[in-house]
């Protein structure tokens, strides 16, 4: 690989940007479409949605994110909504819904399919299950699993006159 060409795979660091121009918050990726699913976790508030349709229909907002170092603005459609899926077959929450193959989803723990996920109350109901048995990672609390989605809209460049700021590192 030449000196010039830079790896595609490398570490890309993008901000939030607000429609007054301010800036917050940075997320690294790969590609702008993960830093948004980032972005729209840490921004967008479910607001009690638990269906992905009815939330990308009800709750769904623009997010423009910049490229650091550049003038790169990309502008994606993005919406969240609470997990609320558990599997069937053993009350786990780590249920995937498939784009590509039937049944629609899947269990991470047990490999089962399914078309219809149970509700996760139902399943802790169903199963007895504690907090340890319900499938999330010690660091995940019940009430913040957030799930999100974008769609790109375009993108744009910050006007040439406007100043870039560039927020301070999170805690």
């Amino acid at each position: 690989m030449a000196e010039s060409e830079s790896d595609p795979n490398e570490k890309r660091k993008f901000t939030l940007r607000f429609e007054d121009g301010s800036e917050r918050h940075k997320f690294t990726s790969e590609w702008p479409g993960h830093a948004a699913l980032k972005a729209a976790r840490k921004e967008i508030d479910p607001n009690g949605f638990t269906d992905p349709e009815t939330a990308e229909e009800e709750n769904s907002t623009r997010l423009y994110l910049r490229e650091i170092g550049t003038r790169k603005l990309f502008v994606y459609k993005a919406w969240t909504w609470k997990h609320n899926h558990a599997c069937p077959e053993c009350g786990n929450r780590r249920v995937y819904r498939r784009k590509r193959k039937d049944p629609d989803y899947r269990c991470a723990n047990c490999k089962a399919e399914f078309d219809t996920p149970m509700d996760a109350s139902e399943a802790s109901e169903k199963f007895d299950l504690d907090d340890d048995e319900n499938g999330l990672p010690d660091y995940l609390d019940e009430d913040d699993l957030t799930e999100a989605d974008v769609t790109r809209l375009g993108r744009s460049r910050v006007p040439d006159g406007e100043r870039l700021t560039t927020p301070e590192e999170d805690s």
